[in-house]
């Protein structure tokens, strides 16, 4: 897969693609960030609104499958705020709702929260080598040999 950096030059059904794959490992919120088109501001404060519409344009087809409820609220605070004018509105709206009312239901659709991999080694097998000899025994053994010569 390709990089974070990579992605704004991936065609939007690649990133539609990646976004549809229920085990990614990748932050949605990075998508924001960095499927920005290259002749907008770095910084969020400088945007006009002609470039939070060129975003939403870019992101068209991406922007309704980011899993929003699964998202912190902090995330949703200082993260998703500042682009709510690309959100749908009964999106942005629910998403208060449910930082203000976490006990009341919301009228838009709730994706199922994503799959976590997590990696693991596979545990390690210790086989006795000898019905004789124990590990101390061999220990002690090996201390006593010299592997100078």
């Amino acid at each position: 897969m390709k990089s974070l950096q990579e992605l704004p030059s991936l065609h939007e059904s690649d990133l539609v693609s990646i976004l549809k794959n229920e085990d990614l490992q990748m932050n949605e919120l990075e998508i924001l960030g960095t499927a920005q088109n290259s002749t907008v501001p770095e910084s969020l404060e400088e945007w006009s609104d002609e470039n939070f519409i060129t975003l939403k344009v870019t992101l068209q087809k991406c922007l309704p499958l980011i899993h929003y409820f699964h998202i912190s609220n902090s995330d949703v605070m200082y993260k998703i705020k500042s682009y709510k004018k690309i959100l749908n509105k009964k999106i942005w709206n629910d998403l208060k709702k449910l930082l203000i009312l976490p006990d009341q239901s919301v009228e838009s659709i709730i994706f199922l929260s994503k799959l976590v991999v997590k990696q693991e080694l596979p545990t390690r097998i210790i086989e006795l080598f000898s019905t004789i000899i124990n590990g101390e025994h061999t220990a002690m053994i090996l201390s006593q040999m010299n592997f100078d010569k």
